[in-house]
């Protein structure tokens, strides 16, 4: 059980994020929060993700290496691609908005100023809390089911 993007934007930590592209992807379920920090990042997604840069990593490489980027990016199920500007990039490069609205990948535009943290402990409270939920009814559902059996019922009771 996840969080979708969304919820996500709904969250005060987003409230100041901007989503550029992909409004067609919002309901892409976000499972965990992860910074990228090489232009490879694509090898260690699996899928879910809340994908934070400021743009360090893919500074040097050119637009084709970034649409490419975009579409690996959805072909390993990334949930959403948050972009920091200010320290690597003054604005968002045209070809990362053109390619995640063309795979409706959410690509979103953190404030300069918010720290990475300031979104990913509340995002990954809420998926924590959701799971803990999720455990709570499964452990609900296991205890009313053993008592059914130990009374002598089966399946169908």
């Amino acid at each position: 059980m996840g969080l979708t993007v969304r919820e996500a934007l709904q969250m005060d930590c987003l409230a100041r994020a901007q989503l550029v592209a992909g409004d067609r992807g919002l309901e892409r379920e976000i499972t965990f929060v992860n910074i990228m920090e090489v232009p490879e990042v694509v090898r260690w997604m699996k899928g879910g993700e809340l994908l934070l840069t400021s743009g360090f990593a893919l500074k040097g490489e050119d637009a084709a290496f970034r649409r490419e980027l975009i579409r690996s990016l959805v072909r390993k199920e990334v949930a959403a691609l948050g972009v920091k500007l200010g320290q690597h990039w003054q604005e968002l490069p045209p070809e990362l908005v053109e390619a995640a609205d063309e795979v409706q990948l959410p690509l979103l535009l953190i404030p300069e100023d918010q720290p990475y943290m300031d979104i990913m402990l509340p995002i990954m409270e809420k998926l924590l809390n959701l799971q803990v939920t999720q455990l709570k009814r499964y452990e609900s559902i296991h205890n009313r089911l053993l008592q059914v059996l130990l009374a002598g019922g089966d399946y169908r009771d």
